[in-house]
Parts: C-alpha cells; structure tokens; sequence
C-alpha cells in the first residue's frame, strides 16, 4: 500500500458553502444527466436603453416546478466525464411549439422532422407544444467530449434569433477537454446577435405571412453580445486564470453572421471544431467562428494583464453607440488575499441577476494568495436520486494537493463532521459523493485543502 506524504492543515477553508440538499436543480447520475429546460419570455434592456422582448430557457428543478430565471443565453450545462447521456425535459410557456438540438450530437430518439401540410419542414424534431401538460423529452446517449450549442429546432430562423440557445459540455476528463489536452481553466465566449426589429414584430404578433415582417431575409443586427451583454465602458473583465495558467477559450456563435474573435497580442492554439479535436494543433492569430460553429483554443499569458477580445469584423457598436459589442477583456492576474468575494468573481460565476440556487459561492483566501490551492469555488452540489448520496463538485483543483470533504447541519455553529480526508487532487477540477446517511442527508458542506 502506498503511504500518502505527511500534509500539515492549512488555515485554508471556504468562507461560506452554503447549499442545501433540496435547493439544487437537475441531476447528475454516473451514466446520465437530466436536465428540466424552460421556454419563456424576458424582457433585456440594451446599452442605450431600448428595452428588447426576447424568448429563452430557464433551468427548473422539476417539469412544471417554474422556479429557474428565464435567460439569454440559457444555462449552461455542463456534463460529467463520466456521463454517456443527457436526457432534457423541455416545458413551453411560449406562444408556439418549440424543441432542443445540439447540432453536432445525433439524438436517440430518432428525430423526425414536423412538416406543414405542403411538406415543408417545420421543426428538426419532434416539439413541445405551447402549455404542454406532460414534459417533451429529448435524449442524446453515446456523448463525445466537446463544446456545443444547443438550441431550438423549431422554426430556427426566428427562435434561435429570439434566443433560445446556450452552451452545453462534456469534457473527456477532469482538466481534460478532449483526451490528451490539459488546460487550468477557462472561459466561455459565447456571441450572439440583436436585431430589434424582429424582436418588436414577434413580440407584437406582426411577424410571419401577410405580416408587417415576414422572413428574417431583411436581417440587420443593431446589437452584439457577448455571453448576453454589449460591451459598455466600466463593465468588468473576465478573471481567467494566474500568470502561466494554460487558458481554454471555448468560442461559440449563435448568431447568423460570421465572427472573427481575437485576443489582442497574443496567439491562440486552435485544438477542436464543433467537438471534434484537431489531429494537430493549429496555431492562429484569430479564429474563424461562422454562424452555429464551436472552436476551442489554448493561450497562456506569461505575465499578469488584461488582454482585449474583440470581433475583427467589427461587430462594435451597441446600437448606433461604439465602442461596445463584441468586446470583452480577460484578466490574467493573481488572486489576491481578501476577506470577501472580489466583484469580478461574483460577476464571472453569477453575472448581473440574483444567484442561482444550484450553484452558490465559496471564495478562499490562504495564508500565501499567490499559491495556485488558494482560489476556487465548489461549482454544484448535487442530490442523486434513490438515497445514492450527494455530488459535491469543486475547482480548480490541483495534483500536488489533497483535500477534506465535511458536512454539517448547521451552517453558523456546526459541529463540522469528516466526510472524507487526504483525497488527492486532479488535474482542473474533480468531484465527490458523501453517503446518504442521515448525517449528510440536507447538509451543507465545505472543503478545505492540505499543504504540503
């Protein structure tokens, strides 16, 4: 048997993980994910102040629960290593049918397409209709390692532009997006486009034949997003990672126009299209991103900076307002010692709306801020399903650590009970399950990490 190496305990533990059993949403079980998706409406407020109808999925705790926040994009979902299917229960509360693909993953349930009576395909897939009683469910087995959107398959020329998509992922192992690539952490660019006046028709009833507007063949852009936001002056740039960190950018474009990203000064190492790795890496100044393409790219700042992301094919302005857009600034930086969250943090893990209940904050401080063990969040606390336990997922996570596990009834008092101790760490992120035994059963729990 090998004998672990003698840690000393580190006065390095999570401020505040705090989630509760039954406040998570969707499941997550060794061989499949479920997820519950919403259709809804929202209402987004542009840059200049031009309020703008849109229509996106919220992620509910069960079909008909209601509890998730209608978004664009939708949540993103992210699927275990070691999960071969996701199953999606789909509720419509809008005004027409709607359905989920992920273009690029073959569905199992054997797709056929809805035709008008004249023979035209109305839907990719089978739909949920509006109000359904009784979950539409779409299920996709066999899943390969990859960056995908998924989206709707109905009438895709308005809902998708209406915003009905987001980013979904699996990642071949912990800190292993494809077999063989390793990175320490990443961020999702996902663009996206606004045209207001087919939002207005749609949302006024005057869109579709013998309408005021009756095809998107007169489409014309005003507003240009990023992850669901214009860039304005002030907004915050995305934390991605420490001096000398491999990077993993996953770009995503959900709009209908081409997009040209790049990160200003530096060079992307192209490693996957559309879920599919590169035999070998290409290195490149920009990435070419078409309408519904998916690319992964690699890059490591050797210093600390903030580095521009911005469209080459200036997509810049919000309205008739520039700068704005498709600008965004990664911040390459170490964390640094604090006694609460910093803003860039809650902003990158919550964004602008109130936290979600599935994923709730837990920021450390150690002794030595720049140490690579002293920042990162428990991103999930999952409830499996018959009495399987409790799914506890934290990151970023490193090899050359190993950490504790520990519950508790009470949050303020106590006492804190050992789930599990000197676990060795993998590589980005790792995951474990406490028992479901009447001690963890609604518990919350923490981690605290050993130093050598």
């Amino acid at each position: 048997m090998k004998r672990a190496p003698k840690y000393s305990r580190a006065n390095m533990l999570l401020q505040s993980l705090a989630v509760a059993c039954s406040l998570i949403a969707g499941t997550s079980l060794g061989s499949s994910t479920e997820v519950y998706l919403r259709a809804g409406l929202t209402t987004n407020t542009m840059p200049d102040g031009r309020q703008v109808v849109m229509w996106g999925f919220a992620r509910d705790t069960a079909f008909g629960a209601r509890d998730g926040v209608v978004s664009v994009p939708g949540p993103a979902l992210e699927i275990r290593p070691d999960s071969t299917s996701l199953v999606i229960y789909l509720d419509n509360d809008l005004p027409e049918p709607v359905s989920v693909v992920i273009p690029g993953l073959i569905c199992a349930d054997a797709p056929v397409p809805v035709r008008a009576t004249d023979g035209r395909a109305l839907s990719f897939t089978h739909e949920a209709a509006p109000g359904n009683t009784v979950a539409e469910v779409y299920t996709w087995n066999d899943l390969r390692p990859g960056s995908f959107l998924y989206e709707s398959g109905s009438h895709s020329a308005v809902q998708i532009q209406m915003g009905l998509y987001g980013f979904v992922k699996k990642d071949a192992a912990f800190g292993q997006p494809y077999p063989g690539v390793l990175h320490n952490g990443e961020v999702i660019l996902l663009y996206s486009e606004i045209d207001p006046s087919l939002h207005d028709a749609v949302a006024t009833g005057n869109y579709g034949t013998n309408k005021a507007m009756t095809s998107t063949i007169d489409y014309e852009p005003k507003y240009f997003l990023v992850n669901g936001h214009s860039y304005t002056n002030g907004m915050l740039p995305l934390h991605a990672g420490r001096p000398g960190d491999t990077i993993l950018l996953r770009f995503l474009n959900a709009g209908l126009g081409t997009r040209v990203p790049i990160v200003n000064g530096a060079y992307l190492r192209l490693v996957a299209e559309d879920g599919f790795a590169y035999p070998y890496p290409r290195d490149q100044y920009s990435v070419f991103l078409p309408a519904g393409k998916t690319m992964d790219a690699l890059f490591t700042s050797g210093v600390s900076n903030v580095l521009a992301v911005y469209d080459r094919r200036l997509g810049l302005v919000n309205g008739q307002v520039s700068p704005g857009g498709m600008l965004t600034y990664l911040d390459v930086s170490q964390p640094v010692q604090e006694t609460v969250p910093p803003a860039w943090w809650l902003q990158q893990y919550f964004g602008a709306g109130p936290y979600p209940t599935n994923v709730m904050p837990a920021y450390i401080a150690g002794l030595d801020p720049t140490n690579p063990a002293s920042l990162f969040q428990i991103s999930s606390v999952v409830c499996l399903p018959a009495d399987q336990g409790t799914e506890v997922s934290f990151r970023p996570t490193t090899t050359n650590r190993l950490y504790d596990l520990e519950s508790t009834a009470n949050l303020m008092t106590g006492p804190w009970t050992p789930v599990y101790s000197n676990v060795p760490g993998s590589v980005s992120w790792m995951y474990l399950v406490a028992p479901a035994t009447s001690t963890n059963k609604g518990a919350f729990f923490r981690v605290s990490v050993r130093m050598p």
